[in-house]
């Protein structure tokens, strides 16, 4: 019995095909990156400091002592995303709470706890980077939307809070 010699010789029309493919698929990823580093105008974003106050209803009140420092970094809770360093000091206002009273009416008033009952209202302020969009929109990061009134979920080594934003303004 002879030996039959099967080398191959040369690319086949497979190999070409493969070849072919794979630039295709090189090139793409480097025009989406181009494009996605650049505005429509073609210029590069810069992101820019920005002063974002808002808003924790019904809080600990020994929590919002221990826990929110000038200086702490805060978080998003569903992303994980740098959301920026708590300003300065917070303001705080007892928190309003609704009481039974012995005829069966309700009455809203001032929360009169203590301790960890005692729940307060606290107002604060977050230096985050972002920039505006050709809306107008905030977009912390350059790509996660903040507006006024939207709640959100946030997070610090040691608290995790859900804040409603009341003001976005640019640092001076």
């Amino acid at each position: 019995m002879e030996k039959q010699n099967t080398k191959h010789r040369g690319l086949g029309a497979l190999d070409i095909f493969i070849i072919l493919a794979l630039l295709a698929v090189i090139a793409g990823v480097g025009i989406r990156a181009y494009v996605n580093s650049s505005d429509r105008n073609g210029e590069i974003a810069t992101q820019e400091d920005y002063v974002v106050s808002f808003q924790v209803l019904d809080i600990r009140d020994s929590s919002n002592e221990r826990h929110m420092h000038e200086g702490d970094k805060f978080y998003l809770k569903d992303s994980g995303v740098y959301f920026g360093t708590l300003l300065e000091t917070n303001t705080v206002r007892a928190a309003e709470a609704f009481y039974e009273m012995p005829d069966g009416t309700i009455f809203k008033g001032v929360n009169t706890g203590s301790g960890d009952h005692y729940r307060v209202d606290v107002e604060a302020d977050i230096l985050a980077q972002g920039m505006l969009d050709q809306t107008g929109a905030f977009l912390l990061g350059g790509n996660t939307y903040l507006g006024m009134n939207k709640e959100i979920q946030i997070y610090s080594k040691y608290l995790s809070i859900t804040v409603k934003i009341t003001g976005i303004a640019k640092a001076s």
